[in-house]
Order: structure tokens, then sequence, then C-alpha cells
């Protein structure tokens, strides 16, 4: 007792009344912290809802919510859900991310090429003299210009056999996947997607390793100027 009573002189007369005094305090910072921390968790529901909201079907975002709400329903164990989610869902996404942003690039540059060979042709044969002949002339370089770099990097980054690969490969991820989910094809003996997983599994890698060979071998292949010949040839 007497230690206790040294102790708490050595606080001093006024310990008590801070210590009482910084509870509340704390506690006021809390609740400030936990209503932080749920408002940013509705402002986030709410932004993913004004997504989903604005969400085309067959999007990325769509496919990922429409995925999702199939996943949830099934009675997987946590390493065949996270596979799922972590291989196949997002590898799909991806996939159709890529095959939208090439289409459109790939179309671009085909209409940007497809117009400039119109126009080039149309304003080589106008004749015109003064000023304006000079301004005909700047106008046939530049669209000559632009066509003709359209025409290079449509040819460096291969749009068109990306767009397909991409295309057909998400396709068939689709249709295995749907396949696993209402158990159809190859896993209509299964008696639930337990049994079909490990088909399923080994479906999907052996989709996603062809899916590398075929891009290396046709999308990434070296140009044939920069294949150095082997010996004897």
């Amino acid at each position: 007792m007497c230690g206790l009573t040294q102790d708490r002189s050595l606080l001093g007369p006024d310990a008590g009344h801070k210590a009482s005094t910084s509870v509340p305090a704390v506690s006021s910072l809390l609740k400030t912290y936990a209503v932080t921390v749920e408002d940013d968790a509705v402002n986030r529901n709410r932004t993913e809802a004004r997504r989903r909201a604005r969400a085309k079907p067959f999007d990325p975002v769509w496919l990922r919510a429409d995925f999702t709400r199939l996943i949830d329903s099934l009675s997987l164990s946590p390493s065949e859900e996270h596979f799922l989610r972590s291989r196949w869902l997002e590898y799909l996404i991806w996939m159709e991310s890529a095959a939208q942003r090439t289409r459109f690039r790939y179309y671009t540059l085909r209409c940007i090429i497809a117009v400039g060979a119109v126009i080039v042709p149309a304003l080589v044969s106008l004749n015109v003299v003064g000023a304006a002949k000079a301004a005909i002339l700047w106008v046939t370089f530049a669209v000559s210009l632009v066509a003709g770099i359209s025409t290079a990097l449509d040819g460096f980054f291969h749009l068109g056999d990306r767009w397909r690969h991409y295309r057909a490969r998400v396709e068939e991820l689709k249709a295995e996947g749907w396949d696993y989910f209402e158990l159809a094809g190859e896993y209509a003996d299964a008696h639930d997607h337990n049994e079909a997983f490990p088909a399923f599994e080994a479906n999907v890698q052996g989709l996603l390793a062809q899916e590398v060979k075929e891009f290396i071998a046709e999308i990434a292949r070296a140009p044939e100027s920069d294949q150095t010949p082997k010996p004897g040839q």
C-alpha cells in the first residue's frame, strides 16, 4: 500500500483527472474513425453499384459481377474457389478486356487506312492552281502520312491477329466455365461441382497453356528479317 501511495504521489495530484478526461477523448476518436471507415465502405459500394448500373452486357464489369454471383452460389472448398476467382475469372476478364481494346484499335487503324486510300487519289486528281494548290499538297501529304503510319502500326502490332486470338480464347474459357457451372458436356456425369472440379481445373490449365503457345508462335513471332539463319541453311 505504501508503494502504491508513493507511486500515486509521484504522478501528481492531476494524474487521475487527466486519465479520466483522456478516456472520453480516445472513445470519441475511435467513434470518429469507425464512422469514417463506414462512410468509405458506403461510398465504395455506391461507386461499385453505379459502375454496375452503367455496365453493358458482356463488358468486363458486367462479366465480373455475373460470374461472381455464380461462383458465390457454388459449394466449393477455399482452394477451389480461389482457383475459380484467381485463375479462371481473372484471366477471362483480362482476355475480354484485351479483345475489346484490340478490336477498337484495329478498327480505328483500318478505318484510317481505308479512308486515306480513298482521299489521297481524289486529292491528287484535283487540278487546282494558286494558293489552293499548295494547301492541297499539304493536305495530301498529311493524309498520306497518317495512313502510312496507321498501316505500319497495324502491321507491327498484328492487331487483327491479336483481336481474333483474344476473342477465340476468351470464348473458349467462357464455354468451359458454363459447362462446369451447368454440369453439362464433359461434366454431365458428375454429381456435383466438387466432383467435376479436377477435370475443370485440368481443362482450364490446358487452355491457358495452349493460349500462351499460340500467342508466342503466331502473334509475338519475330519478323523474318530478325530470324538468324542456322548453320547449314
